[in-house]
């Protein structure tokens, strides 16, 4: 592990979050209230999705910050929320692997394709999928809702896809039964 690789990513994805909470809260605790939402990821859930060890455990701590700081903010009515998408095919794909930006941007369609068959919901997730999250934790719709975390990911954290699985459930008991008729 890079300690100076693990510094520049705990800053960027978890104490900028912490900053930010710090320098508003004065300010929508003075306003009467209002919604915190921060975005952290299924790499933040579970363990296997994101190359990088340290962004899931920035990630994961910000949905625990988040929560933490739900519970004190909320009492002055300011909900503190958390969404973590799942598999959306953007640029930074391309760029984790070292490509520029015009050759991430190229590659798009490529990663809708294989991110579409990561999850139940046949499709790759959209920026407009993370976005309808967020309006709705920004509207009095959600004026009850605090201290969670909505997952934006088609099904992907949800276990095992269904076909896949039972699949596997067939070949096993097939392969049971013909070892069984040898015995």
């Amino acid at each position: 592990m890079n300690i100076e690789e693990y510094n520049r990513c705990i800053a960027v994805n978890l104490s900028s979050v912490v900053y930010c909470m710090k320098h508003v809260a004065p300010h929508m605790r003075k306003n009467g209230g209002g919604s915190f939402i921060t975005t952290a990821s299924v790499a933040g859930i579970q363990a296997g999705y994101s190359s990088s060890m340290m962004y899931s455990v920035a990630k994961a701590a910000v949905i625990h910050l988040t929560k933490l700081v739900a519970m004190e903010l909320g009492e002055d009515n300011i909900r503190v929320n958390t969404i973590s998408p799942g598999a959306i095919p953007t640029g930074i794909f391309g760029k984790a692997a070292g490509l520029s930006d015009e050759v991430s941007e190229q590659l798009l369609p490529v990663l809708r394709k294989q991110f579409a068959k990561a999850q139940p919901i046949p499709r790759a997730g959209l920026g407009d999928d993370i976005a309808y999250a967020a309006v709705f934790l920004a509207s009095d719709e959600s004026s009850f809702v605090n201290a969670i975390d909505i997952v934006v990911d088609g099904g992907l954290t949800g276990g095992n896809q269904w076909t896949a699985q039972q699949s596997g459930l067939k070949a096993r008991n097939n392969a049971l039964r013909k070892m069984a008729s040898k015995l």
